[in-house]
Formats: C-alpha cells, sequence, structure tokens
C-alpha cells in the first residue's frame, strides 16, 4: 500500500490501520464460523453470539452474532463458513455449483425478516466470510431481497460485505461501494481473483506473514490476529487493545519489525482480563455469592470483576430455589462461564452459606482451565 500519505504506525500504513480497525471484529467472526475454529476468539463484549451452525448435509454452515446496547440490538452479523478442505461437499456444492450460494442469501433474508417483524428493521447487517465463505457473504448481499419492499435499492439488506481471503466464486455481477476484501500477499485463491472480474467496493492487499506459503497463509485465525493487532495502532483503539487483553496469543505480527514500538497500552491490556457477573436481582442469597465472586477474581492474577463495560467473559448465576430461604444452611445454584454468551461450561454447587469463599474457588479454577484452552490453547 502507499504510504506516502497519512502516518507510518509501528511499520503500517495509515490506510492498512483504518481498514484493519473497521474489520478485526469481522475477521474474528469469519474464524468462528469455522466448526473447529483454528483459534477461539474473544470478541467485543457488546457483541452475544446467536448461533454457530454445524454443517448441513450440502457442507454449509454459518455464525449469527448481535450487538447490544442497553439491552438492545443495534447491529447484527452474519459469518459464513470457508472452504474445509477435506469435504467434498464443500468442493461439489460450493465452489462447483454455488448451491451455498444461494443457501447463504435465504439465510441473510430469513436473518433480515427475523430483525423486521422484531421491530428492528432500522438494525443494519453485517456480512462476512473467508474463502468460500467470502464469495458467499458476497453472493448475499448482492443478491438478497427485502421481504415487501418493490424497489429495494442495494443498500436495503448488507450494510457492509467483509471478504477476507475470498473465493471469487460468487457469481457475477458487482457488489457497489459496500464490499471490504481484505487479502494476505500470495496465498493461495491470490491467483484465482487476479482472472475474476473485479467485484467492486475496496480491496487491501497486506503483508501479516513472511515468505511466500501460500497454504498457511490463507489462514483466517493468522489474518485475523494481524487486523487486531494493527486496529490498536489506531488514536480510538479501545475496543482492540481490550481484545489484545481478551487474546493473549495475538502477537506482533511476524513481518513487523522487532524495533518498531508496539500499539500504546498493549502490554497494560494483556494485564488481567475482565469478567462480568450476571444473576438475578431480586435472588438475595446472590448478592453474597456475587460479592465472594468479585472477591476470588479479584484475587486471581488473571482475572478481574467489572460492572462496564460489557466484557467477553462472563460469569452467569441461576439460583435453583424458587424463594430464598435463610433457615436453610445451603444454597444451590447453578453457575455457567460463558465468551460473547457461548456456553463454555456449566455446573450445579450446593455451598453452605458460611463457606462461600472455598465452595467458589473451583469456579474460577474452571474459568483458568476455560480461559487457557480456547485462548491460549494449552
Amino acid at each position: 500500500m502507499d504510504c506516502t500519505t497519512g502516518e507510518v504506525r509501528g511499520g503500517w500504513c495509515e490506510g492498512t490501520r483504518l481498514a484493519a480497525a473497521e474489520a478485526w471484529p469481522y475477521a474474528m467472526m469469519a474464524a468462528l464460523s469455522y466448526k473447529e475454529a483454528e483459534k477461539e476468539f474473544a470478541l467485543p463484549g457488546a457483541w452475544r453470539t446467536r448461533v454457530r451452525t454445524d454443517n448441513d448435509p450440502r457442507g454449509f454452515a454459518y455464525s449469527v452474532f448481535d450487538k447490544f446496547e442497553n439491552g438492545k440490538i443495534v447491529a447484527t452479523a452474519i459469518a459464513f463458513r470457508g472452504t474445509e478442505f477435506n469435504s467434498f461437499e464443500d468442493w461439489w456444492y460450493g465452489n462447483l455449483w454455488l448451491v451455498q450460494n444461494r443457501r447463504g442469501r435465504t439465510i441473510f433474508e430469513q436473518v433480515r425478516k427475523g430483525l423486521d417483524d422484531a421491530g428492528y428493521a432500522e438494525v443494519p447487517i453485517y456480512l462476512a466470510g473467508h474463502s468460500l465463505g467470502g464469495a458467499i457473504a458476497t453472493y448475499s448481499g448482492r443478491t438478497a431481497v427485502r421481504p415487501d419492499v418493490v424497489e429495494a435499492s442495494e443498500t436495503d439488506l448488507a450494510d457492509t460485505i467483509y471478504a477476507f481471503n475470498s473465493s471469487p466464486r460468487d457469481g457475477w455481477g458487482g457488489s457497489g461501494a459496500r464490499r471490504r476484501a481484505i487479502n494476505e500477499r500470495g496465498e493461495i485463491l491470490a491467483g484465482l481473483r487476479s482472472i475474476f472480474l473485479q467485484q467492486g467496493g475496496s480491496t487491501l492487499t497486506i503483508n501479516c506473514a513472511p515468505g511466500f506459503r501460500i497454504v498457511s497463509d490463507h489462514s483466517m485465525a493468522q489474518l485475523a490476529d494481524c487486523l487486531t493487532w494493527i486496529a490498536a495502532y489506531e488514536n480510538d483503539a479501545s475496543e482492540a487493545l481490550r481484545a489484545l487483553g481478551n487474546n493473549p496469543a495475538i502477537v506482533r505480527p511476524a513481518t513487523q519489525s522487532a524495533d518498531d514500538e508496539a500499539p500504546a497500552g498493549s502490554a497494560e491490556a494483556k494485564t488481567y482480563v475482565p469478567v462480568n457477573v450476571h444473576y438475578f436481582s431480586g435472588w438475595t442469597d446472590g448478592v453474597a455469592v456475587v460479592e465472594t465472586l468479585h472477591q476470588l477474581l479479584r484475587e486471581h492474577p488473571l482475572f478481574e470483576p467489572v460492572a462496564k463495560p460489557a466484557s467477553a467473559y462472563a460469569i452467569h448465576l441461576i439460583p435453583r430455589a424458587s424463594r430464598d430461604d435463610p433457615e436453610v444452611e445451603t444454597i444451590n445454584f447453578v453457575i455457567a462461564w460463558t465468551r460473547n454468551f457461548d456456553l463454555g461450561t456449566i455446573f450445579e454447587l450446593t455451598c453452605k452459606r458460611d463457606a462461600l469463599h472455598e465452595c467458589l474457588k473451583p469456579v474460577i479454577e474452571e474459568g483458568e482451565t476455560y480461559y487457557k484452552v480456547r485462548e491460549v490453547g494449552v
């Protein structure tokens, strides 16, 4: 990319940083759409996982995410899974016959109708996908029709389409200015894209990994890591910095010089993982349980309890008894760890009222294991 204009930070051009700052959450979503994701990313805390589907009989899979503010949906994103190289269904139905493209359009229209019917007609929908998923997102955003709209403009359904290392197998026709394509230099589909018509919008080729490893450089997780790191250099990078803390395996891209400074605040962001604790406000016994959990989280070197902003990681408490009974010596409840409201681990506890600290210690230990397995991969 031409670096003759704008400030260079960490070796990254201004245009690259701006593109990364816009696209990194959707890059994470594209990575999460895989059944066996390379890495389980923690999204910004305002985003919640609505659904992550397994492959259907034709190899099609997708995920839906909702962004909440003050208890209301303010944005929705659909991420389409890309080609799994050992999947016959993907090559046959997706890359050869384009059946998955039409399935993606149907899902997109259904999600739009569901939001409209629920009173969220003004909520934008963003589409994202990696490899074949990028082609499905492009096709869906270009061809979907909003129900009951006679003359739908091209922006009636998809707000923005994010295509990462995308396959060009998206049918024919442009996608307007709302398509953002970001590709790793030299990855396996680069040559194929060069012989197809451009799909409109903007295209950024980025160099996150050294050399030309055409297969491994197709990785969605690698690209999501790189974009999140670069986004943290921008002025308003609070969410990207929190993402570096929630995703400690994200490190300096291999192509970035060790002499370049890391994003300001990135070291501090990795000092602890913020955790929200949710419970029913009418549950009297829950107050003592929450206070004890807050204490245990503060005592732990990894976690820190926070009320706001919303965190990717959360503990949820659900009482088992229909009412509080101070005459009973124990408190019985269900407790769960989630990441962006995607269930990680859940179990039932019965704690003595005068021994909550010891009883709840395993909850924090379980959270540490869940966090490290999901984010660090130990």
